[in-house]
């Protein structure tokens, strides 16, 4: 697992697989922003498993986690 933030536009990007997964990528669920209070994307491969977690507006929103 790795974690990436990257404070210009205030995001954490959580990679799941391992950089030695080789399988392809498949598509991204965008969350509803009004429900998680700002945007999460989830990342899945072409199995339906999760290979990463996008969170937008980190410090803003998840500050108090």
């Amino acid at each position: 697992m790795k974690i990436k933030y990257d404070p210009s536009v205030d995001a954490a990007y959580v990679q799941l697989k391992s950089d030695d997964d080789q399988t392809s990528f498949g598509f991204t669920y965008c969350c509803d922003p009004a429900e998680v209070e700002g945007q999460i994307h989830l990342n899945f491969d072409t199995r339906v498993v999760s290979l990463a977690l996008k969170f937008f507006r980190l410090v803003k929103n998840y500050r108090r986690i």
